[in-house]
């Protein structure tokens, strides 16, 4: 067991919770592995869902939220095609075709779309395509809708392997109308503001290194299903409170950026854990 005066002393230098980053490490290892696992059998192919899906969303999400995979069609007639992952909302139905089969969700009854790849670089245009049809769909809701969500649907986009630099999430995202971006491989997400998001802690994009990057993913299902109208708590564990009010907004994103690289490899070390990027990586095949 790791000393945990180590570990309160750091949190408290730092104030983030290293309990959580810790965990989000071991996470992102066990992720990594069962995905390299996959990639030695032919038999496995389309696997990065279900790996992702049951063993990060399903396990750290409420168990209220439905998480399945289907079409998705507006009220105008218009269609996305099939989505990966579907984060349905508790208030409206969808019609399955069998048990277990892909279903058809309406576009008011669906929180978030999450599109998963094993290489983000290799699969961009299909996922781009695909994030495109998904946002000419509209949701139409009452004005005294208790949550107002965003009248088109919000959309992360995952891989296990993606980009090096943090350029190149954000020229890609400019391409195409993800809201973020994750690369488990690389430990990065990136979040994109969009014009019309109410919430203003999230005024400008942000950025996530290492384990934290896992948590964004998670932040960010979470803001969009507006359970929190003030902004989510959550960020509170992996970037000190200090850091996320104090800032101009011109200043918010080198901040983020700066700290979570910084306070990832400190506490990794803190818990004599090796850097994720010392440790076995997924290769381009």
């Amino acid at each position: 067991m790791r000393n945990d005066a180590r570990g309160d002393s750091f949190k408290g230098s730092l104030g983030v919770n290293a309990e959580v980053v810790r965990r989000l490490t071991g996470i992102q290892k066990r992720l990594i592995a069962s995905f390299e696992g996959c990639l030695e059998s032919s038999a496995s192919k389309g696997r990065e869902r279900e790996i992702f899906l049951n063993d990060y969303l399903k396990s750290i999400m409420p168990n209220t939220l439905r998480f399945g995979s289907g079409d998705i069609t507006d009220v105008q007639g218009n269609t996305s095609g099939q989505v990966d992952v579907a984060v349905e909302y508790a208030y409206l139905p969808s019609f399955p075709m069998e048990k277990d089969a892909p279903r058809l969700y309406l576009a008011e009854g669906i929180a978030a779309v999450i599109e998963i790849k094993s290489d983000l670089s290799c699969e961009w245009d299909e996922a781009k395509s695909k994030v495109e049809r998904i946002k000419s769909l509209r949701r139409f809701y009452s004005p005294k809708h208790p949550i107002s969500p965003r009248t088109d649907i919000p959309c992360f986009l995952v891989g296990y392997k993606g980009w090096k630099k943090d350029e190149t999430y954000k020229e890609k995202m400019e391409q195409a109308p993800y809201d973020g971006i994750l690369a488990i491989n690389e430990g990065l997400c990136y979040l994109r503001h969009r014009p019309g998001e109410r919430d203003t802690s999230w005024a400008n994009d942000k950025i996530y290194y290492g384990p934290v990057a896992l948590w964004g993913i998670a932040t960010w299902l979470f803001e969009v299903m507006n359970l929190d109208e003030k902004g989510t708590p959550m960020l509170h564990y992996v970037v000190p409170t200090a850091i996320m009010h104090s800032q101009p907004t011109s200043n918010y994103l080198a901040t983020t950026r700066q700290f979570s690289r910084i306070h990832s490899e400190q506490i990794l070390k803190s818990f004599d854990m090796e850097p994720l990027d010392e440790s076995p990586s997924i290769e381009s095949k």
